[in-house]
């Protein structure tokens, strides 16, 4: 179960966001829906069938969801960078679990600065003829090293598509073009391929960026989250 909290939570690293104000001219609001992949080998390929992620995003709102083993555990967040706040909730009913986690603007300060020490240790390389279509978007290939990911991560990137903001990983890795709609990383020795399989351009309803936590969830800090799953980095 840890090992599913290590993957959950550093999904959401990825693709939560930090906002900027200024707007695009490409698809800036709108859902994309990620399926993960397995090597067919792998043993837990089977139980691990059905995983994926949803990215919504709508001005100064972000939403991650990542959805585990058909809800054997759920993991979402939801934030507003120009009011500087969040919300983190957590469901493992095999563990007996619901926890949230209320995100204050000094979470938000103390996540933009741990994003500008890691950027000194980040590093990525591009080979934008190895190409691939990813939901109907051309995408090219990076390769990152970051602080936190000591296999690194693979990712296949567009220009296409550009929320109001850089998602985490693009803070973390100066210069990174793009944005991932495919990533490859190694977890407690499994290679996992997230993939999206659609892109709606339409503006998500503001009910799904809801901050109030529901009835059954206990308030917990990040650290005692990160703590179920052995992890040091923060969001």
């Amino acid at each position: 179960m840890k090992n599913l909290i290590n993957l959950s939570l550093l999904l959401l690293l990825i693709f939560s966001t930090q906002f900027s104000a200024s707007a695009q001219k490409t698809m800036s609001d709108g859902t994309i829906t990620y399926d993960m992949k397995l090597e067919k080998d792998n043993p837990m390929a089977g139980m691990l069938n059905g995983t994926n992620m949803v990215l919504s995003f709508k001005g100064s709102l972000m939403k991650t969801s990542v959805n585990v083993m058909g809800g054997m555990m759920s993991m979402n967040i939801v934030m507003d960078n120009n009011a500087k706040k969040g919300v983190m909730l957590v469901s493992a009913p095999m563990m007996g679990k619901n926890m949230a986690v209320e995100m204050t603007e000094k979470d938000f300060t103390d996540a933009q600065q741990k994003q500008k020490e890691n950027q000194s240790r980040s590093k990525v390389s591009y080979n934008k003829k190895n190409q691939k279509k990813i939901a109907g978007y051309k995408c090219y290939q990076a390769t990152a090293k970051i602080d936190g990911m000591p296999d690194g991560i693979i990712l296949y990137l567009t220009d296409k598509i550009k929320p109001m903001g850089q998602s985490q990983i693009q803070n973390q890795i100066p210069g990174l073009t793009g944005f991932p709609l495919a990533f490859e990383i190694n977890q407690a020795g499994m290679k996992i391929l997230f993939e999206a399989s659609k892109v709606d351009k339409l503006a998500p309803s503001d009910k799904e960026f809801d901050m109030s936590i529901p009835e059954g969830f206990d308030k917990v800090t990040m650290e005692e989250i990160q703590g179920m799953g052995g992890l040091g980095f923060g969001m």
